[in-house]
């Protein structure tokens, strides 16, 4: 409680507060006129009989402790008169204040309330410290008289029960908090109330008129000797209420509802300059001073032995009270070494190059450490939820990557609500069905059933938990621990975030009395689970950044693999529009080159001339054929793409190359796969592609070894063809397969060919979305592969 909290209270509050203290009548004339004549040395006898015997209550109380003390008086010689002159005045005036100031605030003997407050235990702490003001005052050497320094003790603390008359809700909640934290019952006041009971207490001596010295003390008397302001009179009055309080407070004599001893009383006797031997002996003969003055706070069967057997319970109470708070504050101390122990060991464990797989079955181990269960599952979920990096233990430590199945329950409701709770404070949510399409493997497994993953580790039954664990790990006469091994164990979700962003979530099995003792160390598994986060973020970055080095990897490799082909593209285009210009000029002129020559030669007759204008026209028949081929290769008309089965279409064609006698019909070997999708292009266009790869490769091998073979199989999509062309020819060499492709390039000698054959096959491919790629070493044959792209197949 600090002096900050009660600043903020208004001092409106405060003033409302004190205004209460009019509602408590005002001490009764008898005691006020009783007190003056106590103090008049003038005043006789026969005056304070008069004033006691016009109040019947102060009357039976008089005689009440006449009766009760060792004055050998017989019954027929109590009277009034009697107890005056044979109490003394001081101890008229004491017993009639105690009297009047207890019928401001009703009576002690009321039975205990809940409220925490006990007037007559309060009642004796008062008059305990009015009895040790007593002996301090006449054992120091001071301007305090024994009898003043009763009536200052006696009153000391008169603040707190007009505090508890007055305004007993907020009274009894102070008392609690001191109490509960064994905090000054001062600070508390001020804290709840913006004001104390000294302060009170001051004020209403004030209101009753009573005598300065007795307000200051009321006010001060927690202050300790070197705080007591310059002004204050009543210096040693004060100092000697508060070691009385202190001493009192120390030995727990009745009830001041105040654990907390600022200074110990030790070192305020050594301010007043008391002998040690002196204070312990006014410890000691309280309980006998207590006794003989019992019946003035209408306590008259208290003993000395009660006070000494309450005292005591007191202080074993006190001590019991402490030992459960010091035994609990040991368990957590011991809770949070398992805490920190369990982040030792993950630290210890995670290796820079830990998959995100792994980092999860070591922070289930983590946490199944830390927070003392049996068994807890963690996992990581892909972007849309449909795999799972999953980490287990029970003691064992295992890890997978899962598939959701297709049909699981929506996982982000349970994320949101798991996330939404843990902000709220509550950090362990029973875990809901989705989770079950996460870590269900982990949580289920029929009783004999296949083993998970590596080994039996995840068994739901007791019998199969003594084998199938992991390399290095042994269950042999181990209980297993699986989420689903113990059904009154429960499932529950605990979130693991970073900034209030879910990472990852664990599944814990627990009963609900780890559950409860779990709730009630939210910090700690707030901080472990933000560690826990925080090793899997890593995991997830360093994995992201290996998968995107990877992917920037096979990006660099399809570029250089396609630059080339890229370059040639771009030539392609070059040389194609270059043809076509080319031939769209030559055109004409060929034309009319042709045209005149025929008309020249139907006039020349037969002469040399004649034949010669008829070569003429053959060359430039010639010319427009190659011009007609440069422009096909130019502008191909567009393709007709059908279905094809090519065990037909290449059959067709070896007949036709064997009766045309280009081919032996052993040179030649067609071997198309029984389950070969048909193929869809134009059929023209591929009969053409055949035709110029089978001649190439008849070209390219020596009649008598020829050995050609074309091989047709789907490839493993499904989506295409891949047909294989193979000759056992001269081969190329790596230059002349780079520009094998190019137009107008060829190996053949001079006249043999343009060099159109293979650009027209792949102008082709690229029109049917076909590939192709031509193998070969000189010496060793060539090979050319091609993808072709298959027909859709029925589902019927």
């Amino acid at each position: 409680m600090s002096a900050v909290a009660s600043e903020s209270i208004p001092s409106q509050q405060v003033e409302r507060i004190l205004a209460q203290l009019d509602t408590l009548p005002p001490l009764a004339p008898v005691a006020t006129r009783i007190l003056a004549l106590a103090d008049d040395s003038k005043s006789g006898a026969k005056q304070i009989v008069t004033l006691i015997e016009s109040d019947p209550s102060l009357t039976a109380r008089m005689l009440s402790v006449l009766r009760r003390a060792e004055h050998g008086v017989r019954d027929e010689a109590i009277s009034v008169e009697n107890a005056v002159l044979m109490l003394g005045f001081e101890t008229v005036r004491q017993l009639t204040l105690a009297v009047k100031v207890m019928e401001v605030f009703g009576q002690t003997g009321q039975p205990d309330t809940d409220d925490g407050f006990d007037r007559l235990e309060f009642w004796k702490h008062c008059l305990a410290v009015a009895c040790a003001a007593r002996h301090i005052a006449a054992r120091i050497q001071s301007d305090v008289r024994p009898e003043e320094a009763f009536v200052l003790g006696l009153l000391h603390d008169i603040g707190k029960v007009a505090l508890h008359t007055t305004m007993p809700k907020s009274f009894a909640k102070i008392l609690r908090a001191c109490d509960r934290t064994h905090a000054d019952i001062a600070d508390a006041e001020r804290a709840v109330l913006g004001i104390d009971h000294a302060v009170i207490g001051r004020r209403l001596a004030e209101r009753w008129g009573l005598p300065s010295r007795l307000a200051e003390c009321i006010w001060l008397h927690h202050h300790g000797p070197e705080g007591l302001p310059a002004s204050v009179a009543a210096g040693n009055h004060v100092q000697i209420v508060q070691l009385a309080d202190t001493l009192v407070r120390e030995h727990r004599i009745g009830f001041s509802g105040n654990r907390r001893v600022t200074i110990p009383s030790c070192e305020l006797a050594k301010h007043l300059s008391l002998p040690e031997p002196e204070r312990l002996a006014i410890v000691e003969s309280l309980a006998e001073e207590i006794e003989a003055r019992a019946a003035w706070i209408g306590a008259e069967q208290i003993t000395s032995a009660d006070v000494y057997l309450k005292a005591l319970l007191r202080s074993t109470d006190e001590l019991t009270q402490a030992n459960a708070a010091l035994a609990d504050q040991n368990k957590r101390l011991g809770r949070k070494a398992e805490y920190f122990a369990a982040l030792g060991w993950l630290n210890q464990s995670i290796s820079p190059t830990a998959s995100v797989r792994e980092v999860c079955g070591i922070a289930a181990e983590t946490l199944r450490r830390a927070l003392s269960v049996g068994a807890v599952a963690v996992f990581v979920t892909s972007q849309d939820r449909r795999w799972a990096n999953v980490g287990f233990s029970d003691g064992i430590v295992s890890d997978d990557v899962l598939e959701r199945p297709s049909d699981a329950p929506d996982l982000d409701t349970d994320i949101a609500a798991a996330v939404q709770a843990a902000i709220a404070g509550t950090w362990l949510a029973p875990a809901g069905p989705a989770v079950d399409g996460v870590v269900g493997r982990y949580l289920d497994r029929p009783a004999g059933g296949p083993p998970l993953l590596s080994g039996e580790i995840f068994s739901s039954s007791e019998e199969n938990c003594g084998t199938g664990a992991k390399a290095g790990g042994s269950r042999a006469g181990r209980p297993c621990h699986s989420l689903a091994a113990d059904r009154s164990r429960a499932r529950w979700l605990m979130p693991l975030m970073r900034k209030r962003r879910w990472v990852a979530g664990a599944v814990i099995a627990a009963d609900e009395n780890a559950v409860r003792r779990l709730r009630d160390e939210a910090a700690e598994l707030e901080a472990i689970g933000a560690a826990v986060a925080l090793a899997v973020s890593h995991a997830l970055v360093r994995t992201a950044a290996v998968t995107l080095s990877d992917e920037l990897a096979e990006a660099n490799r399809r570029w250089s693999t396609t630059q080339a082909e890229r370059l040639r593209a771009g030539a392609l285009e070059t040389i194609v529009a270059m043809a076509a210009g080319a031939a769209h000029e030559l055109n004409n002129p060929l034309a009319v080159i042709s045209g005149q020559a025929q008309l020249l030669r139907a006039r020349a007759g037969e002469s040399d001339v004649a034949e010669a204008l008829g070569a003429i026209s053959q060359k430039a028949a010639e010319c427009s054929e190659i011009v007609t081929e440069l422009m096909e290769f130019a502008r191909p008309g567009p393709p007709s793409p059908e279905q094809i089965e090519l065990k037909d279409l290449l059959g067709s064609l070896k007949t036709e190359l064997i009766s045309a006698r280009l081919l032996d019909a052993d040179a030649l070997s067609v071997d198309v796969q029984s389950d070969t999708p048909p193929v869809v292009f134009d059929r023209r266009q591929l009969t053409e592609l055949f035709r110029e790869l089978i001649r190439n490769g008849v070209e390219a091998t020596d009649p008598p070894t020829r050995r050609l073979t074309v091989k047709a199989a789907p490839d493993l999509t499904e989506e295409a063809v891949v047909l294989v062309v193979t000759d056992n020819g001269c081969g190329m060499t790596s230059e002349v397969v780079t520009r094998a492709m190019d137009p107008f390039f060829s190996m053949r000698p001079a006249g043999r060919g343009r060099g159109l054959g293979l650009a027209r096959v792949h102008r082709w491919l690229q029109q049917g979305d076909a590939t192709i790629r031509i193998e070969s070493e000189p010496g060793e044959g060539t090979t050319i592969e091609l993808h072709l792209p298959a027909a859709r197949r029925s589902n019927t």
